[in-house]
């Protein structure tokens, strides 16, 4: 399911979506090999709305759930959750330098 935040209302294709007070989901359909199927989802106008603590439901066979800066989203599993924190440094070169959003190398030198 797609994540986004919504005023609710009618489309210029002529459907209605809900009013959502803090995101709408959408459907995100795949074909038989895992591929998104582009043309299926321009058709399923099926939204509905969630928290961002709960997050969108995920297509359990192709997406997982993934927590990304105050809410939950879906994934494809064959990309994984992306961690900000997860990084290698070459220690010998490199520090490991962390904010309060992600990690990353610095060079020992400077």
């Amino acid at each position: 399911y797609g994540n986004g935040t919504g005023y609710g209302g009618t489309s210029g294709y002529g459907f209605s979506y809900p009013e959502c007070s803090e995101m709408y989901c959408w459907p995100t359909i795949y074909t038989e090999t895992g591929e998104l199927d582009w043309d299926a989802m321009m058709q399923a106008f099926q939204y509905t709305c969630a928290t961002y603590d709960q997050g969108c439901p995920c297509d359990e066979q192709w997406e997982i759930q993934c927590d990304s800066y105050g809410y939950k989203t879906c994934v494809p599993k064959s990309e994984g959750c992306w961690d900000p924190f997860a990084i290698t440094c070459d220690n010998e070169t490199e520090h490991v330098c962390k904010d309060e959003w992600s990690a990353y190398c610095w060079d020992k030198s400077w």
